[in-house]
C-alpha cells in the first residue's frame, strides 16, 4: 500500500481508496467537532483557530459549519446532491436526500457518529434559541387552515400598551407573507375564501400552551411517557447486541474472501471456479452492510438514559419550563406533542389534536432531536 502524492496516478493494475490526509489537518478536525460538541467555544472561535493554524487556508464561520455538517468526516462518501443537467438544476438546484448516492465507510472514520449527532445538536440549538422571530410567535407553521390547508405564520403587527403588548399582533396565512414561499395542500391558497383572515396572538397561543401543559402533566401522559422511553432503551440494547452479532459474520464472509483470493494467487483454485463462491460472499455482505447501516441510524436515534428524567421534569414543569423562552424554543417544545392544529373559520373553530407521546419518542424522524 502506498499514499499517491497530489497529481500522482495510479498504476493500471492498483486499486484506490480514500485515506485521511495528513495528520496535522485530521487533528484539526478531530479538535473542531469535540470543541464545539463539548460547547467551548463559538463558530467564530473555532475559525480563528483554524487560521492561526493554516493561515493559507479560508476560514470563516459558514465554512466551520460546513465541516460541522458534513458526513464525509464520518467515512461517507456523498454523490448527486446537485444535478449537472443544466434545466434540471435550474427546477431544483439541490435534490431530495432520498435521491442523493452515499457510499458508507468509503475510507476511515474522523469522528464518531455521536460526535457528528452532539455537534448537530449544538448548531440546531443555536438557530432555534438565539434568532428569535418578530415578536416571539410561538405557533409559526404549527396550524393550518382548515380550508386550503396553508399554514399560519406570525404576521406582524405594532406593539401593544405595556399591559397587553400581543394586543394588535397576529397570525396570517403563509402565502401572504414576503418573507416565506407559499406552501399548499389540496387547493391553492389563493383560493381560500378566508385568505385574509388572521389569528390573535394574544388569544391563540395561550390556548394552546395551557392545552399542551395540560396534557403532559397529566400522570397518565407521564406513564405513557416512562413506558415509551423504556421500551426505546430496550430496543437499543437489542440493537446493539444485533450489530454485534452482523459485524462478527462480516468479519467472517471477509476472512473467506481473503482465503479464496489467497488460493486464486497460488494456484490452487482458478477465477472461474472461485467466481460463484465470490459472488454469494459479496451479496451476503451487501446484504450485512445495508442491516447495519439501518442500525446505526436506530442507535443514533434512541435516546440515552438520562433523556428519561429530562423529559418527564419537563413534562412535570411545562409551564414554568416555557416562561421566559422566546417563540422559537417554546415552538419546538409545543411540536412532538402537536398531532395537527387546524382552523375552520366557517364555524370559527381551532381543532387541535394533542399526543398522550411525542412523536420523537413514537417513530423518530431523521434529524429530529428529543425536545
Amino acid at each position: 500500500e502506498r499514499v499517491l502524492e497530489v497529481g500522482q496516478r495510479k498504476a493500471d493494475d492498483e486499486r484506490v481508496r480514500l485515506t485521511p490526509g495528513p495528520a496535522d489537518e485530521v487533528a484539526l478536525i478531530r479538535w473542531l467537532f469535540t470543541t464545539y460538541a463539548g460547547g467551548g467555544a463559538s463558530l467564530g472561535d473555532l475559525a480563528a483557530e483554524g487560521y492561526r493554524r493554516f493561515p493559507s487556508r479560508k476560514w470563516s464561520k459558514m465554512w466551520v459549519k460546513r465541516i460541522l455538517t458534513s458526513r464525509t468526516y464520518l467515512g461517507d462518501v456523498v454523490w448527486g446532491r446537485r444535478p449537472h443537467d443544466a434545466e434540471e438544476r435550474a427546477a431544483t438546484p439541490v435534490r431530495s436526500a432520498d435521491q442523493w448516492v452515499i457510499t458508507r465507510d468509503a475510507h476511515p472514520a474522523l469522528i464518531t457518529p455521536d460526535l457528528l449527532d452532539q455537534a448537530a445538536a449544538r448548531l440546531a440549538s443555536n438557530k432555534t434559541v438565539t434568532r428569535p422571530t418578530v415578536g416571539g410567535y410561538q405557533l409559526t407553521g404549527l396550524i393550518r387552515c382548515a380550508h386550503c390547508g396553508d399554514v399560519f405564520v406570525g404576521g406582524g403587527g405594532p406593539k401593544g400598551p405595556a399591559d397587553e403588548p400581543d394586543r394588535f399582533r397576529f397570525y396570517r396565512h403563509q402565502q401572504l407573507s414576503r418573507f416565506r414561499p407559499p406552501v399548499a395542500t389540496g387547493a391553492r391558497p389563493s383560493d381560500c375564501p378566508h385568505l385574509f383572515a388572521t389569528l390573535p396572538k394574544r388569544i391563540i397561543e395561550p390556548f394552546v400552551v395551557a392545552s399542551v401543559a395540560q396534557l403532559v402533566q397529566s400522570e397518565t401522559v407521564q406513564r405513557a411517557v416512562s413506558r415509551a422511553i423504556d421500551q426505546a432503551l430496550t430496543g437499543k440494547q437489542t440493537v446493539g447486541q444485533t450489530r454485534r452479532q452482523l459485524d462478527q459474520r462480516r468479519q467472517a464472509l471477509d476472512t473467506s474472501r481473503d482465503r479464496l483470493v489467497a488460493s486464486i494467487a497460488a494456484g490452487t483454485m482458478t477465477d472461474a471456479e472461485a467466481k460463484p463462491t465470490l459472488e454469494r460472499l459479496r451479496s451476503e455482505r451487501e446484504s450485512i452492510e445495508s442491516r447495519l447501516q439501518a442500525l446505526r441510524f436506530t442507535e443514533r436515534q434512541v435516546a440515552p438514559s438520562e433523556v428519561k428524567q429530562r423529559l418527564l421534569a419537563l413534562a412535570r414543569q411545562f409551564p414554568t419550563a416555557i416562561e421566559g423562552m422566546n417563540g422559537p424554543a417554546v415552538r419546538e417544545l409545543l411540536r412532538p406533542w402537536i398531532q395537527s392544529a387546524t382552523v375552520d373559520r366557517d364555524h370559527h373553530v381551532l381543532r387541535l389534536e394533542l399526543r398522550t407521546v411525542p412523536n420523537v419518542l413514537a417513530s423518530p424522524q431523521p434529524g429530529r432531536g428529543w425536545p
